[in-house]
């Protein structure tokens, strides 16, 4: 089985299974991107988002990141592999894949994977600090705009905006107040959409082309 369980300081969330869990979950990602029924103007931005979680998913799979002799959660002496992701990541995620598997047709085996991936995401979360949670629930329930063009960008943004805040509950219970500018319609989306429109004529070229300055950030501290 998945299990979804929060790190240390609160940056993220680890992803255990066994082999076969990791493969079943990696099977299901990879019907929902890569394909050209996908392939639409807001595209990209998803596949980049996706992309970077499968990657996630394979590399605990072939016992690059975290190895466990036994189960983190029950007593089972079974060899658990795991992955740790931030929680801006996991929700970006989440929301891309969600808006990619309205595009086709799903099996209740891939349903059942993906609601069970979001039920560990929000125990984890819970687990970590209810009062963060309970203010995080939305972003895990649609509030994120997967239509968004530039969606690659905005969780970029955000994730080296909660990296430098450092980790612990404070910045915890501050994520949704940066998620906001991912939530479409919200004054904090707009104001960032009008920020990147600016620049990218500033620069003479695409949003899409850009890239996020977060050379300051350290994505290799203690999570």
């Amino acid at each position: 089985m998945i299990y979804i369980l929060p790190t240390k300081r609160g940056l993220g969330a680890t992803l255990w299974g066994t082999w076969d869990d990791l493969d079943a979950l990696y099977e299901v990602i990879s019907k929902f991107w890569g394909e050209e029924r996908y392939y639409l103007p807001d595209s990209e931005t998803r596949e980049k988002i996706i992309a970077s979680f499968s990657y996630d998913v394979r590399k605990a799979q072939e016992r690059a990141r975290l190895i466990s002799n036994k189960s983190p959660v029950t007593e089972e002496n079974i060899p658990y592999l795991g992955n740790s992701v931030s929680w801006v990541q996991f929700l970006f995620a989440l929301a891309a894949l969600r808006h990619n598997m309205q595009m086709t047709e799903v099996t209740r085996q891939d349903i059942a994977i993906m609601l069970h991936l979001e039920h560990q995401l929000e125990q984890a979360m819970y687990s970590y600090d209810a009062t963060g949670a309970k203010a995080l629930k939305p972003f895990l329930s649609g509030a994120i705009y997967a239509g968004n063009e530039n969606l690659y960008l905005f969780m970029r943004s955000i994730d080296a905006t909660y990296f430098r805040m450092g980790g612990g509950k404070p910045a915890f219970r501050r994520l949704p107040e940066l998620l906001k500018k991912a939530a479409f319609m919200t004054h904090e989306y707009k104001e960032y959409t009008d920020s990147l429109e600016k620049e990218a004529k500033r620069l003479n070229c695409k949003i899409h082309e850009m890239e996020i300055n977060d050379e300051d950030v350290d994505y290799d501290v203690p999570w």
